[in-house]
């Protein structure tokens, strides 16, 4: 199906999402951070009686969390992305009333937003190994939550919202072991996302020795690369 190009989605606007003037936004990170809606750009942050632009405000807000990168590139902050209304955040509240198009080859001012088909419905049979979250627990009070292969910790990237977030690794997989199997926890190893889908990109999973191998060869040709210097300290 080919269509007109539609016009970009327009600024955000708190009267165009539903945010009426005095509405009480809070701050995605910290919800005792608020500010005030006072007219369609214009807040009153905290408790300020001065009203300044939303852009100011978020700001502002940011440097409070100690986000240091506010300070050179605050002028390209989106204000929206950093803010919640009645615990929704207000890049949902905006994509509902201007919806995003699926833009998938273009030409001209013609654009093909239709793809292939998905969501057909299908019936599968599976096995499904039961994990015990004591033996989770045990392993991250033994092991903590830093990745066994990067060494990444996941707060340390993404902040409060992964705090105590990593994923576990049978080092001798469940569907390799008798039922009722009592796993040494010295075999259950804190692994991050990436590093976990990666051991198991191959029928036989990858070890942990060959895991650091690989992430260290790799790294060690990109002197960007942060785990290059996490690895180091493991």
């Amino acid at each position: 199906m080919v269509e007109k190009r539609r016009p970009p989605r327009p600024r955000f606007r708190f009267s165009d999402v539903g945010i009426p003037v005095r509405a009480i936004l809070s701050s995605r990170y910290d919800d005792s951070v608020r500010c005030v809606v006072i007219r369609d750009n214009d807040v009153r942050f905290e408790e300020e009686e001065k009203e300044i632009k939303f852009r100011e405000a978020t700001r502002q807000m940011l440097l409070r969390e100690g986000k240091a990168w506010v300070k050179k590139y605050g002028k390209k902050v989106c204000p929206k992305d950093h803010w919640k209304y009645q615990g929704k955040p207000l890049p949902m509240l905006y994509d509902e009333r201007y919806p995003r198009e699926s833009e998938v080859w273009q030409e001209g001012e013609e654009v093909i937003t239709e793809g292939a088909p998905e969501g057909a419905r299908r019936t599968i049979q599976v096995n499904r190994y039961e994990r015990d979250k004591k033996n989770r627990d045990k392993a991250i009070k033994r092991h903590g939550v830093r990745c066994f292969g990067c060494g990444i910790k996941m707060e340390e990237m993404y902040g409060k919202t992964a705090i105590g977030f990593i994923e576990i690794h049978h080092v001798k997989p469940i569907s390799a072991v008798p039922e009722r199997y009592r796993p040494n926890i010295d075999d259950l190893v804190p692994l991050c996302p990436n590093c976990h889908a990666v051991v198991h990109l191959k029928t036989r999973p990858i070890s942990i020795a060959k895991l650091k191998r690989m992430i260290k060869n790799k790294c060690r040709k990109s002197s960007m690369c942060r785990c290059a210097t996490v690895a180091k300290r493991r």
